[in-house]
């Protein structure tokens, strides 16, 4: 069973709704959550897409590097004990979000996506002593200091340093089997995964784009011409390839 790109073009035909080719071709993948997610993240990138990317990895450089941090903030913890809870919630702030981002480096070499590189798993190397830095250090402040909350902050930076150590070992697993430094553009996951469907679920989807389309055309919201550039989308593509012809279009 598809999705109900149908009914979102009868609701622009009645003037319910503005036409969106990215929300047509979300409608048509609705049942398929997995390709829907990566279609709409790589039909986000059609407009602003590269602010956002330069954002996203900005953040993820961020997330990368900030355990390098982590000793010189316990320190500041245990020198200033005014101020310990603030400098303690940022050290564990930082080894959650540092233990996410290599959680997802698993999950993306468990599938088609890119392995941790050499690189990568070396500054996981040094993110292991300098956490271990970190966690000996509030260790033993909280033995002999009672500093409150010690005890979660090292238990994160224990996970942290587990989660270093897995993806050092991903990133060997990767260079054995050379998929290591493998990286997609959003549009060529999405690609990949219309390309898991079986036929029949491509070839509803695909019914259900055409009668969409058609609905529109017959009303007079597209024209002839609308149409078959829409049909002649590859599945997935839709939102792209108007995309594409519109920016052509304004730059003539």
């Amino acid at each position: 069973m598809t999705g109900d790109a149908s009914a979102y073009a009868r609701d622009v035909v009645a003037g319910r709704r503005p036409l969106r080719w990215s929300e047509l071709e979300a409608r048509a993948f609705g049942s398929f959550p997995d390709q829907l997610a990566a279609i709409t993240v790589a039909n986000g990138d059609l407009a602003g897409g590269s602010s956002r990317e330069r954002a996203r990895s900005f953040a993820a450089f961020a997330v990368m590097f900030a355990p390098l941090l982590l000793p010189p903030i316990v320190i500041l913890a245990v020198r200033f004990p005014s101020a310990q809870g603030w400098w303690f919630a940022a050290a564990a702030a930082i080894a959650l979000a540092h233990t996410g981002f290599r959680v997802l480096e698993w999950r993306r070499a468990a599938g088609s996506g890119p392995a941790p590189t050499a690189q990568e798993a070396l500054l996981a190397v040094f993110e292991i002593v300098f956490g271990l830095i970190a966690g000996i250090i509030v260790v033993v402040a909280t033995i002999f200091v009672a500093a409150p909350g010690g005890w979660l902050v090292a238990a994160a930076l224990l996970v942290m340093c587990i989660a270093c150590v897995v993806s050092i070992v991903v990133a060997k697993r990767a260079a054995s089997s050379a998929r290591t430094g493998v990286v997609q553009t959003s549009f060529e996951r999405s690609v990949d995964s219309v390309a898991h469907l079986a036929d029949a679920e491509r070839s509803a989807i695909a019914a259900e784009l055409t009668e969409a389309v058609d609905v529109l055309a017959s009303a007079g919201v597209i024209d002839g011409e609308r149409r078959a550039q829409a049909l002649e989308a590859p599945l997935g593509g839709l939102a792209r390839r108007m995309w594409a012809i519109d920016q052509a279009g304004r730059n003539k």
